[in-house]
């Protein structure tokens, strides 16, 4: 849509309509500036100078034509692709209204779903799912599997202040949260949340949350849910749905969009990131800590000097001073002892090496066909293998007392 200088005055000066431009000025197609300022690379000022150079002597001023831009996008839809590039932003926040989780054997409500919503700042492409809570595990949890959604990453994340992420948000202060620090320097993205109570910083967001209580919560009002994987389920098919819903005042929709913005994500990593909760420990003499019923090991020159453990679902990371000391696969049987080999003590490692299966019964042969014969049923009455193989060690060192000729009559 292009625009002379009577339509322009009325955008720029509304309550003046009294003032006149000297000369009649270059049209400006706002339409096409609005649809090259989307573009990577395309500012107001490269857009100027190819004005000015297209209509040389007839053209608006800098401030006026860019404060014309303002004016018209002020008014249109078109504000998303002006004020963010593709890839840049996702606006992060919660919907005020709930879901119910009942339980399946009473009926009862159970507790109340979280409504997780992440928007693309550019397309307004949307991803949602349903949390059990706001903590830190939900929360870095539902911008892992939105980055999955999108099929890549944004430059910047844009949370609303929810403690999960923000613990502190002033003029002079800004402190994340941990899980949100780990989360950011993994996907190499930067934070920068919301401004408190300034709704314009999060207006995307805002909307598309507006925009999913309405046709999604209220739709799903009638409907009852007996777990977080049910409900999830049925968001994960309406999720499509939402994002192909055609503009209300443009053709297209975020779907379309968002073909254009795809290619501008950065790449997700090979794997993606988990959440862990933290713990400090003292590592005892044995060199072998205790989390929940279960031991892992530790290099044993960390012996009697404090970790920092990291536990998720999956595994146990150990770090000392920020160095990352060993990962172990968590177990969940009480009583296990994980331990890595070259976390031993060199002379606990020689023992245990001493123990060997096949090596004492190779050695029990060399001595002879008895001493073969009895370290068999040695080792079978045992227990379990490892005390066989004690006892059976025990048995072969006579050999250093009374030879190996006496020890095969014995």
């Amino acid at each position: 849509m292009a625009l002379g200088d009577q339509e322009l005055t009325g955008i720029l000066y509304p309550n003046s309509p009294g003032r006149k431009y000297a000369l009649e000025k270059a049209r400006l197609d706002f339409e096409y500036l609005v649809s090259e300022l989307s573009r990577r690379g395309v500012t107001r000022t490269l857009l100027y100078r190819e004005y000015k150079d297209n209509n040389p002597g007839n053209y608006y001023s800098y401030s006026v034509f860019c404060e014309a831009i303002r004016k018209y996008s002020n008014d249109s839809e078109l504000t998303m692709a002006l004020s963010h590039e593709p890839g840049e932003k996702a606006f992060l926040d919660y919907c005020g209204d709930k879901i119910p989780i009942y339980e399946r054997r009473t009926h009862k409500v159970s507790f109340y779903a979280e409504v997780f919503v992440d928007t693309l700042a550019c397309s307004g492409y949307t991803y949602f799912e349903a949390h059990r809570d706001q903590s830190q595990e939900s929360f870095t949890g539902g911008i892992v599997r939105g980055f999955d959604y999108f099929g890549g990453v944004v430059k910047t994340l844009v949370p609303d202040n929810l403690k999960a992420g923000v613990i502190t948000n002033s003029k002079t202060d800004l402190k994340l949260s941990r899980a949100m620090m780990e989360l950011a320097n993994y996907y190499q993205v930067f934070v920068d949340p919301a401004r408190p109570y300034r709704a314009r910083d999060k207006a995307k967001v805002e909307e598309r949350v507006g925009y999913i209580q309405r046709n999604v919560i209220a739709a799903l009002r009638d409907r009852r849910f007996y777990s977080l994987d049910e409900l999830n389920q049925t968001f994960a098919k309406m999720t499509d749905e939402i994002n192909a819903q055609p503009y209300s005042k443009k053709e297209g929709s975020r779907t379309k969009a968002f073909e254009c913005e795809r290619e501008y994500l950065s790449s997700l990593p090979l794997t993606p990131f988990v959440y862990g909760t933290w713990k400090f420990i003292l590592v005892p003499s044995n060199y072998h800590i205790e989390l929940d019923g279960c031991t892992y090991s530790v290099p044993s020159e960390y012996r009697n000097k404090k970790v920092e453990v990291k536990l998720s679902e999956k595994t146990l990371e150990i770090f000392h001073c920020g160095m990352h000391l060993a990962t172990h696969q968590r177990s969940y049987t009480p009583g296990s002892v994980t331990t890595q080999n070259p976390h031993l003590h060199p002379n606990h490692r020689s023992y245990l090496a001493s123990l060997d299966k096949d090596a004492l019964f190779g050695k029990a042969k060399s001595v002879g066909p008895s001493t073969y014969e009895v370290g068999l049923t040695v080792f079978s009455s045992a227990a379990s293998g490892e005390s066989g193989a004690r006892s059976l060690y025990r048995m072969l060192q006579l050999e250093k007392l009374y030879g190996s000729e006496e020890l095969e009559r014995a």
